[in-house]
């Protein structure tokens, strides 16, 4: 008897320990699910099942555009997560216990564990699910997750409350006043310090896939919302400053772009005085100033804020002396003001820098091209391309540089390289062409007129060189076919010519 009266006290202990600390715990795990699927639950297709939200959300990658993509990487760590916390949490109730526990006991805490968190983050998921609907204002979710968060601390408190080690009464009278204060406070601070940021984030993340999708009024209208919840956080204005800037670009009414762009640098001097320390701010007025100044219909006005563009890139690199990106924006506008000295001191800078940017050799082979210092644009072309040797313009412009200097070899090499990136380049095709007939390669040139040709069947001056090609290795048949076929498509001026030439075709091949 004494015996069945222990193993009853152990068990009656075990199902008291099962409702107290499995049952907190439990409870506080729930909420741990239910921030998973309100981190995670997404519905990028529209939705209106609040179960097939969930599922689309654990099995497929819908969120990223892939919505025909399947992907069990997130049920997996939903999975991996209930099952890790179910184990921790029961074995945390005995893990200073030397009494070995029932089975029974084992069974209903895994089960009440299972129960209690699966059934919280459960329905919470169902609900949010239900919640996100098209038309949902995302902002406004975060208020149900902290609805939910305060509900579950109400349970664990009362778990807490109910249980053998309550606590005694600490206060009375006017103290206990405090407490209710202080959980007004609380929830003042989260308002003001937690809850707006993540209304604010949320906000701008839904602006940001207008932005990706280069849809600027949707996206400048989040971003605004965003600044309201968020008037301190300068990121917030820094990206409608920079949306406000992308729509100005696409406006094509002088007086309306100009709006767009002075609410542009509104938004970035704000954002400059909250935080006048982030580069970025800076940095994005130079940039802004420089999109102005190249739409100005005004010429003096361009100027104008093309130099102001140059001040703020100035000042961005005192705050940031060591990127080299900014001292190559900085020389892009210097090259548009027209002084190409100042151009070439910033990009020397630039590559002074870093050596392995290969931005910066393209920039400075751009400078000397236009200057057209064949040589120096060769050296700055190559050395980019042995950095990036993926960047095709790179080759097309190093070909055009060798075939200024003569060098038609190399001009071959460049051109094939840019051909191994793009094999179906048309003017890549012409001008290879164009360098093994300056070598007398007449049957390569073909070749390469050819391909070009199978672009673009119609292409006049293909015609043509192909024609003038088949004569020179005395084709006259294929020359006056190609010639015939130019003439069928030559523009005007061309045309008295060809014609010339095609009866001469016609005489050599004895036709009428």
């Amino acid at each position: 008897m004494r015996r069945q009266r222990r193993s009853a006290q152990r068990i009656g202990s075990g199902v008291e320990s099962i409702g107290i600390q499995v049952c907190a715990i439990t409870t506080i795990m729930g909420l741990m699910m239910a921030t998973l699927a309100w981190d995670y639950a997404t519905n990028p297709r529209g939705e209106t099942n609040p179960l097939a939200v969930i599922w689309s959300s654990l099995t497929s990658l819908a969120a990223r555009g892939q919505a025909g993509q399947t992907s069990l990487g997130m049920a997996w760590l939903v999975i991996a997560t209930f099952v890790i916390s179910l184990l921790a949490a029961v074995c945390e109730t005995v893990e200073h216990e030397s009494e070995e526990r029932e089975v029974k006991w084992w069974l209903l805490s895994f089960g009440a564990f299972a129960l209690g968190a699966g059934g919280i983050g459960g329905l919470f998921a169902c609900i949010h699910a239900a919640r996100l609907g098209p038309r949902t204002d995302l902002s406004s979710l975060v208020n149900e997750y902290y609805l939910g968060m305060a509900f579950v601390a109400i349970i664990v408190a009362s778990i807490l409350y109910l249980g053998p080690s309550r606590p005694d009464l600490v206060s009375g009278g006017a103290v206990a006043l405090g407490y209710p204060a202080l959980i007004l406070l609380s929830i003042l601070f989260i308002q003001s310090r937690n809850m707006s940021i993540i209304k604010a984030d949320t906000l701008y993340k839904q602006g940001l896939m207008f932005d990706n999708a280069n849809q600027w009024d949707q996206a400048i209208q989040f971003y605004q919302r965003a600044v309201d919840v968020a008037p301190t956080e300068d990121f917030y204005q820094l990206f409608r400053g920079r949306a406000l800037m992308e729509r100005a670009r696409l406006e094509q009414e002088p007086m309306l772009r100009d709006v767009y762009f002075q609410r542009a640098v509104d938004s970035l001097t704000e954002a400059r005085r909250l935080n006048p320390l982030n580069t970025d701010n800076t940095w994005n007025l130079g940039r802004l100033y420089r999109a102005w100044g190249e739409l100005s219909p005004d010429p003096a006005a361009g100027q104008d804020r093309l130099r102001l563009s140059t001040e703020f890139y100035a000042q961005a690199t005192e705050l940031s002396p060591q990127n080299a990106q900014i001292y190559n924006e900085w020389g892009d506008v210097c090259r548009l003001l027209g002084d190409l000295d100042q151009a070439l001191v910033r990009y020397k800078q630039s590559e002074a820098l870093d050596q392995e940017y290969a931005q910066t050799y393209f920039l400075l082979g751009d400078l000397h091209l236009a200057r057209q210092e064949w040589r120096e644009a060769i050296q700055a072309y190559e050395t980019g391309l042995a950095v990036d040797a993926s960047y095709v313009r790179g080759w097309t412009v190093l070909a055009f540089c060798y075939s200024r200097m003569g060098e038609w070899s190399q001009a071959i090499e460049a051109n094939l390289r840019a051909l191994e990136l793009v094999p179906e380049d048309q003017v890549t095709l012409k001008n290879l062409a164009a360098c093994y007939a300056q070598l007398g390669q007449w049957d390569k040139a073909i070749q390469a007129n050819a391909r070009a040709l199978r672009l673009n069947p119609d292409d006049y001056y293909t015609l043509k060189n192909l024609s003038l090609l088949h004569n020179q290795v005395h084709r006259e048949a294929d020359a006056l076919s190609y010639a015939e076929r130019a003439l069928a498509v030559a523009p005007e001026q061309e045309k008295e010519a060809l014609e010339a030439f095609v009866l001469q075709l016609r005489d050599q091949l004895g036709k009428d």
